[in-house]
Formats: C-alpha cells, sequence, structure tokens
C-alpha cells in the first residue's frame, strides 16, 4: 500500500516486490507463463527459431513470416528445422536466448 492508501499492484506478499524468475517470464499471483527461446545459428547465421510456450514447441524459419509448426518436444522441433534446409546441410546449433 502506498503513503495515499492505494494498493500497489506491482507489490507481492508482505509488501516484497515480485519480480519474475527469468526475464521472458510473465506472471501473477494465480498464473504463470514462461516462454523459452532458441535460435538455430547455421554456417551463414540464422536459420530459424524455437519458441517454448503452453502450446507445444513452435518453429519459425528466418524469412518466413509463418510459423512452420507446432510440435510436442524440442527434439521434432529441430529435427524439423533441419528438415527445412537445403539438401546436404549439418544441423544447426541451438542457442537458448
Amino acid at each position: 500500500m502506498t503513503a495515499l492508501g492505494v494498493v500497489d499492484p506491482l507489490a507481492g506478499v508482505g509488501g516484497r516486490a515480485y519480480a519474475p524468475a527469468r526475464p521472458n517470464e510473465r506472471s501473477t499471483m494465480s498464473d504463470t507463463t514462461t516462454r523459452r527461446l532458441w535460435v538455430a545459428y547455421g554456417p551463414g547465421g540464422v536459420v530459424g527459431t524455437i519458441q517454448k510456450d503452453a502450446e507445444g514447441y513452435a518453429v519459425h524459419m528466418t524469412g518466413r513470416d509463418e510459423r512452420l509448426g507446432i510440435y510436442p518436444t524440442m527434439e521434432i522441433a529441430k529435427n524439423a528445422v533441419h528438415s527445412h534446409l537445403k539438401p546436404g546441410s549439418e544441423r544447426p546449433e541451438f542457442r537458448e536466448h
């Protein structure tokens, strides 16, 4: 509560400030959603991304507006990125951001 008697919506339990554990985490007292992002790097730079959210692992390829798809596991999502590269391409390196 502030000096004017107004409840501060950013104050946590006991008046302590509440901050999410990760910078890309959105939290409220009753709901927490975590989104994680991996960037796929090939020899020429970024080739795509994988974003984990409540739906699964969403794959986006560089240079395309629409997402490639949503996959149930990270390994399947990585395979989807690799399968959409030029034939003979090495598997990209995936780094979490």
